[in-house]
C-alpha cells in the first residue's frame, strides 16, 4: 500500500511541475514524423476514415444483435473517435497551464 502511495505521489509531482510536457505538437515539416502525421491525418479525416467508421458501426450493430453490451459500447466509442479524430488531435495540442 505504501508503494502505491509513493507511486501516486511521484506521478502527481511530475504532473504538477511539468505541465508543458502534456502538450502534443505537430512534427516539423520535412521530417519523417511529419510525413506519417500528415498521411494519417489525411487518411482518417477523408473517405477512408468514413468507411472505417461505418465498418466499426456495422460491427457495433452485430454486437448489439448478439446482446454483447461491452463490445457494442467499445465499438461505438471507437467509431466516434474515428469520426472526431481531427478534434482529438487538436485537443492534444492544447497546452494545459
Amino acid at each position: 500500500m505504501k508503494k502505491i502511495k509513493k507511486l501516486l505521489l511521484a506521478v502527481l509531482f511530475v504532473f504538477i511541475f511539468a505541465p508543458a510536457a502534456w502538450a502534443f505538437e505537430q512534427p516539423s515539416s520535412g521530417t519523417f514524423g511529419y510525413e506519417v502525421y500528415e498521411f494519417m491525418n489525411l487518411m482518417l479525416t477523408g473517405p477512408v476514415g468514413v468507411c472505417v467508421a461505418l465498418a466499426i458501426l456495422a460491427y457495433c450493430i452485430y454486437f448489439i444483435l448478439r446482446s454483447h453490451v461491452f463490445g457494442a459500447i467499445t465499438c461505438a466509442i471507437a467509431a466516434l473517435m474515428v469520426v472526431k479524430i481531427e478534434d482529438i488531435v487538436y485537443s492534444l495540442g492544447a497546452v494545459i497551464v
